[in-house]
């Protein structure tokens, strides 16, 4: 099984924007997620910019294979690299078994947001 870890910080600092669609329903999902052992989660209130950047950056290197888009989403292309992660925008890291990321979530593929809700299989229940 995948291990999937949630970075997420102040609910009430969640930005409302298309990469995070159905976040509410990630967020009252998250227990019965975590029980079953399918998510483990990081509170990132605490953590300063400097603390959250390497998360980004070790969620942005799987981009390098999938062609997935973030910097957009995570706030880099303004200059700051990752400075959104577990704050305004919620992230979503798929660690494959030897600990390597596997994808990152949200991001662009394409021209569409892929969301936190879509990697968990809740978008259809929205």
């Amino acid at each position: 099984m995948k291990t999937r870890v949630l970075y997420l910080g102040d609910e009430k600092s969640i930005w409302r924007a298309p990469f995070n669609d159905g976040i509410g329903l990630v967020l009252a999902s998250r227990e019965r997620l975590q029980i079953a052992g399918e998510l483990l989660t990081v509170d990132t209130r605490a953590l300063s910019d400097a603390e959250r950047k390497p998360i980004y950056f070790k969620g942005a290197t799987s981009t390098a294979k999938t062609k997935h888009r973030v910097r957009v989403v995570y706030g880099s292309n303004n200059g700051e690299p990752g400075i959104r992660t577990g704050r305004e925008v919620p992230m979503l890291l798929n660690f494959a078994d030897d600990g390597t990321v596997e994808d990152i979530y949200p991001h662009l593929d394409g021209v569409k947001y892929v969301t936190i809700a879509d990697a968990l299989g809740l978008s259809g229940k929205l």
